[in-house]
């Protein structure tokens, strides 16, 4: 999905507008009156806001139609090196130090409700580290009123907070402001994360009236003329957020920036989408914007901060401590389901940023990755609510989670079969598979339950899928093998210094990852998707293939290489690094990867 949209409303902007809604009973739907309200937000017109779209915004020439559920295309691991702008103007003065945004956003044990450091490393189980940078107060050339231009900094270039995070970065780069090649997190020529805070106020605190529509609201965006900040890099994507901004926005922002992750609430007001359970939709103002909630457990999947169990046939007697401790979910899959559907199971607690969840217990979601969050009747993810009020699909946007929600819950419902009210199954038929005595123990925090597939058909034998393996040689340029070649070695004294590997077909719940060792001693993270994995210059000492999914159990990945002078390797398998017997000084000149059913 690349729809585009800003940071949702404040949930007091919200109870005030419904208030006003019950007060002046118009006799339309709670949407049409935030619709009239100007509160739809045509942000899908407008690729690169508030999406995963990474070029720059010039470059998209028209809004693209709607696309699978947004897969992060680089799990993110390690450093995020982040680049913070402070920017002020002659009608609009800054105030608080640079200090106070370096505590905000990158303190440790300094901030009692948490820094934005903190909080992802929480939710990542450590898997990244959130560090930067703060420069300014840097006085911008137009007003604040240019930017906004009454249309709250998202009407038309120039007069619009495109122009602003251009001039913020021209601005800075005058003042002797130095980009630094670490900040490209993604590999890919840009500054991932750039902040820009500005002076003024959020208009998502306000509402979309006219005082509104002469603050900014908080967004991620692409500039419309990138600006070069070094060699190789460039600063094209940005988020802004205002001077009192709060941990949850920002967190909320750099979702997008760096995490590749969409809007997972209805930008069209027709329903809540994940709600408070969820930092990408209103869990980005728990605690009113202090204590943000949890990403959902697919959200985590994706990068790989979490385990998922893989169940597609009867479990009983299964425990699930909380996920934020834990680092488990659970992913079940039905034959029933089509290809992209399953379910992800998640004990949420209230501990940690997740302290101020409306609810504790068992979370049922409902993944389909063809859906798209601006459906209701088919969205990309849908929490089953165990009380069966549907309350996050109505329009009235007030309740986005309460303790009904998770199992056993408010309801005390132990059980979730593949039909009725609430149920395991997708629309177009049972799902064969039925959650059954759900109980949560207070002390522990842990959910138990039976998952039983009672009337689902067996699941179909694999098909194989071949392999696609590229290798960029030094002088040579890049070249194709099938999973049935040695790649490189036709050049008795060049290297491979970058290599990439892919299915040649699409599998359903399987995927496949790779990361190289370089001669710097350099971990390139594992990458997937068909980008390449290595650096230009820098020879390849080790690398590992491995699968991923819930179909990754039905399949193994042998692969072995070619180091300098020196035989092959020995076969190796599933993740296990592939390195010379001779160590660093010899690199990389071949390899060759297969795929088999187990």
């Amino acid at each position: 999905m690349t729809t585009l949209q800003r940071i949702p409303p404040s949930p007091k902007v919200m109870n005030d507008l419904y208030l006003e809604y019950l007060h002046d009973n118009p006799g339309i739907p709670f949407a049409e009156f935030l619709e009239q309200k100007g509160l739809v937000n045509h942000s899908h017109e407008h690729p690169g806001m508030d999406d995963s779209l990474r070029l720059p915004l010039g470059l998209a020439t028209a809004a693209p139609l709607p696309q699978l559920i947004d897969i992060p295309r680089l799990p993110v691991r390690g450093a995020v090196k982040v680049k913070v702008l402070l920017v002020d103007f002659a009608d609009r003065a800054g105030a608080l130090p640079a200090a106070h945004y370096e505590e905000l956003l990158f303190s440790q044990g300094s901030l009692p409700t948490g820094s934005m450091r903190e909080y992802y490393s929480e939710v990542s189980r450590g898997a990244i580290d959130i560090t930067g940078s703060v420069h300014g107060w840097l006085r911008l050339p137009q007003p604040y009123a240019f930017y906004t231009n009454n249309a709250s900094g998202t009407g038309g270039y120039p007069g619009n907070a495109q122009k602003m995070a251009e001039d913020a970065v021209q601005t800075a780069l005058a003042s002797g402001v130095t980009f630094e090649a670490s900040l490209d997190v993604l590999h890919e020529g840009q500054v991932t994360a750039l902040f820009i805070i500005h002076a003024g106020v959020g208009a998502e605190t306000i509402g979309n009236t006219p005082e509104g529509r002469r603050e900014i609201w908080s967004h991620k965006w692409a500039m419309q003329q990138p600006v070069t900040v070094a060699p190789g890099l460039v600063a094209s994507t940005y988020l802004t957020v205002p001077h009192d901004c709060r941990i949850g926005v920002c967190a909320h922002e750099l979702g997008h920036l760096v995490m590749q992750w969409e809007d997972f609430y209805d930008i069209n007001g027709q329903w809540s989408g994940t709600g408070f359970w969820d930092l990408m939709a209103s869990g980005s103002w728990g605690a009113g914007g202090v204590r943000p909630t949890h990403p959902i457990g697919l959200h985590k999947l994706q990068h790989g901060w979490v385990e998922a169990l893989d169940v597609t046939t009867t479990v009983q007697q299964l425990t699930l401590p909380p996920v934020e401790a834990s680092g488990q979910v659970v992913k079940v899959v039905s034959p029933a389901y089509r290809d992209g559907q399953y379910l992800i199971l998640e004990n949420r607690a209230n501990i940690g940023f997740d302290k101020e969840l409306p609810g504790e217990g068992l979370l049922v979601w409902r993944i389909d990755e063809a859906g798209i969050m601006t459906n209701v009747a088919a969205p990309g993810a849908l929490l089953i609510q165990a009380d069966g009020l549907h309350q996050l699909e109505n329009s009235n946007l007030i309740n986005q989670g309460d303790d009904g929600d998770p199992f056993p819950g408010l309801a005390d419902t132990r059980q979730l079969d593949d039909d009725g009210n609430i149920s395991t199954s997708f629309p177009a038929g049972p799902s064969g598979v039925t959650l059954t005595n759900i109980a949560w123990d207070l002390t522990s925090k842990t959910v138990t339950l039976d998952i039983l597939f009672e009337n689902a058909p067996p699941l179909p034998e694999p098909m194989t899928p071949g392999l696609i393996v590229k290798v960029d040689i030094r002088g040579r340029g890049i070249e194709s093998y099938t999973e049935n070649q040695l790649a490189g070695c036709k050049y008795p004294f060049l290297q491979v210094e970058r290599f990439s590997v892919q299915f040649n077909q699409a599998i359903s719940d399987l995927g496949l990852e790779y990361h190289a060792v370089l001669g710097n001693n350099a971990d390139t993270g594992f990458v997937a998707g068909g980008a390449f994995c290595g650096q230009e210059g820098e020879r390849i000492i080790g690398f590992a293939v491995r699968l991923t999914g819930a179909q990754a159990n039905r399949y193994t990945v042998t692969y072995r290489g070619k180091f300098g002078i020196q035989k092959p390797t020995e076969w190796v398998s599933d993740g296990t690094l592939c390195a010379p017997r001779g160590g660093r000084r010899y690199g990389l000149k071949g390899l060759y990867v297969k795929i088999e059913k187990r």
